[in-house]
């Protein structure tokens, strides 16, 4: 039987379900107050029911349901380095994404700290890879990395690195709520694939190409998230096993080109990221998926 606490994140969280990006954070700063633990467990609440409503089936680790803040690695101080903890933006097996606010300068950002109790040396060396990654590319349609380190939180070392906030829905929403026609819809998806273009010239397949890895902001222009399982490419466009990321069939199915399911890290290049746009490309214009995946495995 649920808590008084847990009842009270579920009723918060359920109501800011149904406002939007606009009025939301308004909505929390007054029924959360100066409750930092509360107001970053609702949001993680939400961004997970947000996640399970977008019905994207990924291989990794799902999301962790609400919790206490003291359970899912939230710096005890509040603080990680120069950066005050504000939020939580999303949360995997082994990270949390927090909304922070950088001190000089002054800044939003979103802060990608490893999880105390994830520290092995796979996830030291996934978490830097994903920060080598971002580095290397400089495009208006790709979230840019800041500054990577490492600080104690109170819960030891722990691993982080500070990228673009981007305030905004993913692609898929952003079109249907403004109800974009077809040739809207299709400008917006050509800017998604220049900055793929971008990423494959600098030798990097993103290997998790999803609506919900590309956010839309009020301009209306997009941004690529999330490069955790991207891979280096080789002078013939091949997949790089060296890049450090040894879970190779890591990816959300239903966007996973065929090479990609099929585990030989040889056949998978820059084309899985255009399978993936393809995929994308049909769910903007149609409204849903070429192919039902829901409850097939790899």
């Amino acid at each position: 039987m649920a808590n008084q606490g847990d009842e009270r994140i579920e009723r918060i969280a359920s109501v800011g379900r149904t406002h939007g990006a606009d009025t939301r954070a308004a909505y929390l700063d007054r029924e959360c107050g100066d409750d930092i633990s509360l107001r970053i467990a609702v949001e993680r609440l939400i961004a997970r029911h947000t996640d399970e409503e977008d019905g994207h089936l990924s291989t990794q680790a799902p999301t962790q349901p609400a919790e206490p803040v003291a359970d899912a690695g939230m710096p005890t101080a509040m603080h990680v380095g120069s950066y005050r903890i504000l939020g939580v933006l999303g949360e995997g097996s082994m990270g949390v994404v927090y909304r922070a606010e950088q001190a000089n300068p002054h800044r939003l950002v979103a802060l990608k700290v490893l999880k105390p109790g994830a520290t092995s040396p796979a996830a030291l060396r996934r978490m830097e890879h994903e920060a080598q990654m971002l580095a290397r590319l400089q495009h208006p349609c790709i979230a840019q990395v800041f500054e990577a380190g490492t600080a104690d939180t109170g819960a030891g070392p722990q691993p982080f690195f500070a990228m673009e906030s981007i305030a905004g829905v993913s692609l898929t929403k952003y079109a249907d709520a403004l109800d974009l026609g077809t040739r809207s819809r299709l400008e917006l998806l050509a800017k998604v694939c220049e900055g793929v273009e971008h990423a494959h010239r600098k030798g990097i397949t993103h290997r998790d190409l999803k609506p919900s890895n590309i956010l839309v902001d009020e301009s209306g222009q997009p941004k690529i998230l999330d490069f955790g399982i991207a891979v280096a490419t080789d002078s013939r466009g091949a997949g790089d096993a060296s890049g450090g990321v040894s879970d190779r069939r890591a990816g959300t199915i239903p966007y996973m080109s065929y090479e990609q399911l099929a585990d030989d890290p040889h056949d998978v290049d820059t084309r899985t990221d255009v399978y993936a746009l393809g995929v994308i490309a049909f769910e903007l214009l149609s409204g849903r998926w070429p192919y039902d995946l829901r409850h097939k495995t790899p």
